[in-house]
């Protein structure tokens, strides 16, 4: 029988699930590869979720874009959006609201 490891969460991110408890398989892989969990948010070339940017994700419940941004280690809801452009530019004046220079966009 093939049955699927995991799934696609809310946020759009794959996540796996190991003795009864998910997680997101990029932080599973980072423990694989390296013998230690991540300290920070992994994140990949393709910024691991549904839109292609970073921060930005399809929420298939609400049927909007919604958009975080780590803070601290932690992520911080900026909103959800009707459209992919107004989400990706909220999500890039957040970043330069909070990490000036050093914003990733």
């Amino acid at each position: 029988m093939n049955v699927p490891a995991g799934g696609i969460n809310t946020q759009g991110y794959y996540c796996l699930s190991v003795l009864g408890k998910n997680y997101r398989a990029a932080r599973l892989i980072w423990l694989i590869k390296t013998g230690r969990w991540p300290k920070h948010q992994v994140d990949h070339r393709n910024t691991d979720n549904t839109s292609g940017y970073k921060g930005v994700s399809w929420h298939s419940q609400h049927r909007k874009w919604y958009v975080t941004i780590q803070q601290y280690g932690k992520p911080k809801f900026i909103g959800l959006f009707a459209k992919k452009g107004e989400a990706i530019s909220a999500y890039k004046v957040a970043a330069k609201k909070h990490f000036g220079d050093f914003a990733r966009v």
